[in-house]
């Protein structure tokens, strides 16, 4: 509590106001309307403080709209697959989920949209996921190039070759 005291008195200064000794502000007696309200502020930016810190803790409330929506999301994915997919199918999803998250996105993504197209007759087996993956897979592959630069080094020896 010393540090408080001081940071206030230090602002009383600042503001012309009158200076309270330490045993003042320690027993209580001497309080004045403008240290009440300069508690009163001082208190108020605590209370600002500790709710900024709690809101980047927790997320904002105003997020909290936008977590729902992308809860609602999330679970209508789910029931979407879960209709399309049979047990082996999911499980394997699942697996890459932990390994390559960006490609069970993008394969997640194209059976939603067959799903809703109605190009899917039935439940997916494990065989016809595989089948799916391979068909991501090619799209999305990457094909790396490598290029050589050669640099010509200023050398002695080149000098004889004209």
């Amino acid at each position: 509590m010393p540090g408080r005291l001081r940071s206030a008195q230090g602002r009383a200064r600042a503001q012309g106001l009158r200076e309270i000794p330490r045993s003042e502000a320690e027993s209580g007696s001497g309080c004045s309307t403008s240290s009440s309200t300069m508690a009163d502020e001082e208190l108020e930016a605590l209370r600002k403080q500790r709710l900024a810190e709690l809101q980047a803790k927790h997320g904002d409330p105003g997020d909290a709209a936008q977590q729902e929506a992308k809860h609602r999301e999330a679970e209508m994915r789910n029931s979407i697959l879960a209709q399309v997919l049979d047990q082996s199918a999911r499980a394997r999803l699942s697996n890459l989920a932990l390994v390559k998250p960006e490609k069970t996105k993008a394969v997640e993504n194209y059976l939603i949209q067959m799903a809703r197209y109605g190009q899917l007759s039935g439940k997916v087996s494990e065989q016809g996921l595989i089948e799916i993956l391979e068909k991501v897979s090619q799209q999305t592959e990457k094909k790396t190039t490598v290029k050589f630069n050669r640099r010509k080094v200023m050398d002695s020896d080149e000098d004889d070759d004209y």
